[in-house]
């Protein structure tokens, strides 16, 4: 399948059936975007609460990373949103002990490292800060599932691969120089080896 076609099958239930999930709180879909340190990656996460029937689109970027990074920080980034929001009223209006997250992700990294995430063995992960970050949203009472599923094979997948594209391609075209111009243009641009120099000249 080319890069930007849409697929033509795996809505939302055809995904869960194939994934086995029968009972769910919060499905994430979400991807990464991103190949090394040297250039910029971006994320996306599309969040659908069961009880609310809300849907929410994160997305976000970052001038240096990598893949890994992004594909990670699309579950972080939702769950911090969720976790302030729509979660709130959930565990409020629908007390149970747990809230089952469903983590759905093309990438084998991120699902292997989640399940052993899930059953608390952070040893020698890497990107063990961001896992950590994870691990603390579960502790405030949500339950993690993470599922593999072949890249642009869902059009939730599909969706969230074009906009975590789309954020790392935004924030490249923002990337700095080491001058800084004035807000207006106005006045030359100022180095940032002036503003925080290393040694006094």
């Amino acid at each position: 399948m080319k890069k930007n076609q849409r697929p033509k099958t795996a809505r939302l239930y055809s995904l869960l059936n194939e994934l086995n999930i029968k009972s769910w709180d919060v499905l994430l879909v979400g991807d990464g975007s991103g190949s090394g340190w040297d250039i910029g990656i971006g994320w996306s996460c599309i969040i659908i609460d069961k009880h609310t029937k809300a849907r929410k689109l994160i997305h976000g970027g970052g001038s240096t990373g990598t893949v890994n990074i992004a594909e990670l920080m699309a579950y972080v980034h939702a769950m911090l949103w969720y976790s302030s929001h729509i979660g709130k009223e959930v565990r409020k209006n629908y007390p149970k002990k747990f809230i089952d997250v469903h983590v759905i992700t093309d990438s084998r990294v991120v699902a292997n490292q989640g399940n052993k995430v899930a059953e608390r063995k952070l040893d020698g992960l890497a990107n063990r800060a961001l896992w950590a970050s994870i691990s603390d949203i579960a502790r405030q009472g949500y339950k993690f599932h993470w599922h593999w599923v072949e890249r642009l094979t869902s059009e939730l997948n599909w969706a969230a691969d074009q906009m975590a594209g789309s954020a790392r391609k935004a924030v490249k075209n923002c990337v700095l120089t080491e001058d800084v111009p004035d807000e207006d243009g106005k006045y030359r641009g100022v180095s940032i080896y002036d503003i925080n120099p290393l040694v006094n000249k």
